[in-house]
This record gives structure tokens, C-alpha cells and sequence, in this order.
């Protein structure tokens, strides 16, 4: 799941990536 990197880029990307993980 990279597709956030499109997207909002205000979120905490670590967070999302440990979310996914």
C-alpha cells in the first residue's frame, strides 16, 4: 500500500507504513 504518497502527504507516512505492516 504506497499509493498515500499520492495522496495526503500532511499524514505521518511511518504510521501508515506500521499500519500496513
Amino acid at each position: 500500500m504506497h499509493n498515500f504518497s499520492a495522496g495526503p502527504a500532511q499524514l505521518p507516512l511511518p504510521v501508515l507504513e506500521q499500519a500496513s505492516a
